[in-house]
């Protein structure tokens, strides 16, 4: 081989090289959790088919639960299925027909491919994922399924193989990143204040006289400590709300837990089953409407917690389909939230009852096991 086809072959393997081992590393700082396991070299994906490391990292994301695309897109639970095993199909061999395309995904254009667009924009309804942060147009993960794509959509072909067929020798938006170096600010020089010519005794005397006497109050003393002043608060505030916010808080949004959020499906934009549970949608989607896909005239049954749909749900019984919250860690079926859910049903299902009220109405102690 001539020496310099020998150079460049050996300068084309370094960069490919330099690629596998960084994929979307941008160092340690400011990464995504994606990033950050592969900067640390534990990806794993290097020869492997690059549709492989788009599953993983974006519809499985295991690193960001609220951003798992499979945790709605599962099989039976809408037009998509993103589970591990069923995406390649699904995007490239079945058309959407919410939106009319013969596939969601065209190889060898990224930009028209509904799969990118509903990533990247609202130009295709809503943006994916729903919850969890959307993701940059120019980040690695869409830099990933847009080159998988342009290079023609294959469910074999490796990232390296990729890059090669475009002629791209490493993802520029991948390199490392550059950290700002902070802004120097120039200190202005102090000035020295101007010393004020003593006063004489004449001086002294009437500033003295002109000054007007301050009188100390003696502090109100507050016989309670602050621990038992925080334990009043939480009284008063757990008497105040109502039993219904607290469950929509705990379940519905649930801002502790993203993966465990029913409003990330049932949106109002979503409206994943015709139901929203997302704010002010979800106590009228709960007790007025119906459920047409298990012929029931509402999701609770008042005063029979045990035979309510929504109960029912979440604690995964037999015969109403899968269990909720889909893709996340079951509620269990004597945790604080399924105790709320149950007492809120079984106390009438008000809308304003409070838990204080529930439990009196019930004639029960306080014994929901919740904080």
């Amino acid at each position: 081989m001539p020496k310099s086809n020998l150079s460049f072959v050996l300068i084309l393997s370094i960069g490919l090289l330099s690629l596998a081992s960084v994929g979307c590393n941008s160092g340690t700082q400011d990464l995504t959790p994606y990033e950050s396991r592969l900067a640390q070299n534990q990806s794993g994906f290097t020869g492997a088919p690059m549709f492989k490391e788009i599953e993983q990292t974006v519809f499985l994301n295991p690193q960001v639960p609220a951003r798992k695309c499979a945790a709605c897109h599962v099989e039976g639970g809408n037009d998509l299925n993103l589970t591990e095993g069923s995406a390649f199909n699904e995007l490239t061999n079945e058309p959407s027909q919410n939106y009319g395309r013969d596939s969601r995904v065209i190889p060898g254009d990224a930009e028209n491919s509904l799969l990118v667009q509903k990533l990247t924009s609202t130009s295709a309804g809503s943006q994916m994922p729903l919850v969890g942060g959307a993701y940059e147009s120019d980040s690695c993960e869409i830099r990933l399924i847009k080159i998988w794509i342009n290079a023609g959509a294959s469910e074999t072909m490796t990232k390296e193989e990729a890059l090669e067929k475009l002629g791209l020798e490493i993802d520029p938006n991948c390199d490392a990143v550059k950290e700002e170096e902070p802004e120097v600010v120039a200190e202005k020089p102090v000035e020295k204040e101007e010393e004020e010519e003593p006063k004489t005794k004449t001086e002294e005397k009437e500033v003295k006289e002109k000054t007007p006497e301050v009188v100390v109050e003696e502090p109100i003393v507050d016989e309670k400590n602050d621990s038992e002043k925080k334990e009043d608060s939480k009284v008063k505030e757990k008497n105040d709300i109502t039993l219904f916010s607290e469950i929509s808080d705990k379940i519905f949004m649930n801002p502790s837990d993203a993966s465990r959020r029913c409003a990330s499906c049932h949106s109002e934009s979503g409206r994943l089953g015709n139901l929203v549970l997302e704010g002010d949608f979800a106590f009228n989607a709960l007790t007025s409407e119906p459920s047409a896909g298990y012929n029931r005239p509402a999701r609770i049954m008042v005063n029979d917690s045990e035979n309510s749909l929504i109960v029912e749900k979440l604690l995964g019984k037999p015969g109403v389909g899968l269990q909720m919250p889909m893709g996340a860690t079951p509620y269990a079926a004597n945790s604080c939230e399924i105790n709320l859910l149950r007492l809120w049903i079984d106390a009438g299902a008000e809308k304003n009852i409070t838990r204080a009220k529930a439990l009196e109405k019930l004639n029960r102690t306080d014994d929901l096991g919740c904080n």
